[in-house]
């Protein structure tokens, strides 16, 4: 059964009170008249149900907010408003997924939790909504990919956490492998020389999931940080290390090295354009015409040879708020 709902006014069952604090603080509501009680064994189940009916009965509360079932059904009955709170399908996962780890790492005498946090740096991600984040999309597929080839035979676990971060879970065992294989001067250079696009790692370990994740996002801000990229690794105590940096510190704005007829064209358009280092390079015909001095139509088949030949994509057409065919860009690939 669901009431009026205030907030500010309920009891809940099973989350501890520092985690009922934190999310109150997070959506800006005051949890100075919230009842908690913590889940502490099966025994627990019959004291909520009293718990949340006395506060209820007694004005105190508005609502309960219960995770258990059994209890949600016999506050009902109760005539309690009641909502039961489910866990996210990927809070399942992830749940499931460190357990599964935790065994196998117990095994081998090494369970201590390592979370790894890649991440699309902000300064290439979309702004707002519109056709690049069609784009985005496929980059972050690629990015998937890439990750999936790395990792898949190291009985590791790869979600998606949003759209721009993938977390990985591992064991203390396979973190050497994990390193070899995710280091800024291979992974990120590769992410980089394929998409275009840069991302952000950080290491963690500690010896619960949260705990560690919590570390890798701080070794991922710290690796941010300075002018080079580098991939850090924050230990259980809280100190980092440098696991290593890329091959040259920045994000070339000049085409790939080649002799051939695409890559010397792109080479070409980029000498015109002068774009900014570390920028994304999206041009239509029009501009690339004005650049060569060509005709729209020939500008328009040599933007197709670019694609034909994997150095550039062809982003969703925008319409133009002028009459005529719809503006389609192009993102060059450096």
């Amino acid at each position: 059964m669901a009431g009026t709902l205030d907030p500010s006014r309920v009891s809940i069952d099973s989350i501890g009170a520092d985690e009922v604090e934190a999310a109150y603080a997070d959506i800006k509501v005051s949890n100075q008249l919230v009842h908690t009680i913590e889940y502490l064994g099966a025994e627990s189940v019959e004291k909520f149900i009293d718990f949340h009916r006395g506060l209820y009965e007694s004005g105190a509360t508005s609502a309960a907010l219960t995770t258990v079932k059994s209890v949600a059904q016999r506050l009902v009955a109760a005539k309690v408003p009641v909502f039961r709170l489910v866990p996210p399908s990927n809070s399942i996962r992830d749940a499931l997924n460190t357990a599964a780890l935790l065994g196998a790492g117990s095994i081998l005498g090494d369970s201590q939790i390592v979370m790894v946090v890649v991440q699309v740096s902000p300064a290439f991600r979309p702004l707002g909504n519109g056709p690049q984040n069609y784009r985005q999309m496929e980059l972050i597929l690629s990015l998937h990919r890439l990750l999936l080839s790395e990792v898949a035979d190291l009985g590791v676990t790869l979600l998606q956490r949003d759209a721009d971060t993938f977390v990985i879970t591992a064991t203390r065992g396979s973190l050497a492998q994990l390193i070899s294989r995710l280091r800024a001067d291979t992974f990120v250079d590769r992410m980089r020389a394929e998409t275009g696009m840069v991302v952000d790692i950080g290491v963690g370990i500690g010896e619960t999931p949260q705990a560690a994740e919590e570390h890798a996002y701080t070794a991922l801000e710290r690796s941010r940080e300075g002018d080079a990229a580098k991939v850090y690794l924050v230990r259980p105590d809280g100190s980092n290390v440098a696991l290593s940096g890329p091959s040259d510190g920045q994000v070339s704005s000049e085409p790939p090295l080649g002799s051939s007829k695409a890559e010397e064209t792109l080479r070409r358009i980029i000498e015109v354009l002068q774009p900014q280092p570390g920028e994304p390079i999206v041009v239509d015909a029009e501009a690339v015409a004005e650049g060569l001095t060509v005709t729209p139509r020939s500008a328009r088949r040599v933007l197709a040879s670019l694609v034909d030949a994997g150095l550039a994509w062809q982003m969703p057409a925008v319409q133009s708020s002028r009459s005529g065919r719809p503006r389609q860009q192009f993102r060059l690939i450096v």
